[in-house]
C-alpha cells in the first residue's frame, strides 16, 4: 500500500510540473496555445487512463488483502477450536480421574495423577483468536488448580515410600496421611463441579461457531 501511495504522489508532482512548463514553452515558442491544447489533450487522456487503471489495481489488491486477512483469521479460529476440543476431552478425562481419586484415596495409595499433557503442549495465546477472554481465563484457572492438586497427590505418593513408613512410626504416618488426604478430597470435589461448569462453557463456545 505504501508503494502505491508513493507512486500516486510522484504522478501528482509530475502533473503539476507539466502544467507549469507546457504553457511556458507554448508562450516562448509563440504557438498561441496550440502546443498546450494538443499536449494537454493527449496528456490528460493518458493520465485519466493511468489513474483509472491505478484505481482498479488498488481495489483488486484491497480485496485480495481483505480475503487474505479473513483466511488467516479463519485459520486461527479453526486452530483455536481444535485446541478447545482437545482441552475439553482432557478435562472430561480429569473429571473421571478426580472421581476415581475420591473413591480410592481414603483406603489406598494412588499411583496416577491428573492428565495435563494437552495443556502443557499448547500456548494459551492460541485461544485468543476466539475473543472469549473470560473462557480463556477460566481454562487457565482450572489447569492451575489441576497442577496444584497434582502436587498434593505427589506428596501422598512420596510420603508412602519415605522414612516415615518405619513400623514404629505407623501411627504418625496415618495421622500425617489423613492430614494430606482430606485437603485432596475436598479440592477434588470442588474441581469436579468447576470442571463440569467449564465443559458447559466450552460446549457453548463450540456451538456458537458450529452455527456459523
Amino acid at each position: 500500500m505504501e508503494k502505491e501511495v508513493s507512486l500516486l504522489l510522484i504522478a501528482i508532482v509530475f502533473t503539476i510540473v507539466i502544467v507549469i512548463i507546457v504553457p511556458y514553452l507554448d508562450v516562448s515558442m509563440g504557438l498561441n496555445g496550440q502546443l498546450a491544447i494538443n499536449f494537454f489533450g493527449s496528456f490528460f487522456g493518458v493520465l485519466i487512463s493511468i489513474l483509472f487503471a491505478f484505481s482498479i489495481q488498488a481495489l483488486f489488491e484491497s480485496k485480495q488483502e481483505k480475503k487474505r486477512i479473513e483466511t488467516e483469521n479463519k485459520r486461527q479460529i479453526d486452530e483455536s477450536l481444535d485446541i478447545l476440543k482437545a482441552l475439553k476431552d482432557e478435562i472430561n478425562h480429569n473429571i473421571e480421574l478426580l472421581k476415581q481419586m475420591i473413591r480410592e484415596l481414603p483406603t489406598i495409595v494412588i499411583f496416577y495423577n491428573l492428565q495435563l499433557s494437552t495443556w502443557n503442549s499448547i500456548s494459551i495465546t492460541k485461544l485468543e483468536a476466539l475473543k472469549n477472554f473470560s473462557l480463556v481465563k477460566e481454562v487457565s484457572r482450572i489447569y492451575y488448580e489441576y497442577e496444584h492438586l497434582s502436587r498434593k497427590v505427589d506428596i501422598q505418593f512420596q510420603m508412602h515410600y519415605g522414612p516415615i513408613r518405619i513400623p514404629n512410626l505407623n501411627l504418625i504416618y496415618e495421622d500425617i496421611r489423613n492430614s494430606i488426604i482430606k485437603p485432596i478430597l475436598m479440592h477434588a470435589n470442588i474441581l469436579i463441579e468447576d470442571s463440569k461448569k467449564l465443559i458447559e462453557k466450552i460446549d457453548k463456545e463450540l456451538s456458537k461457531y458450529q452455527q456459523n
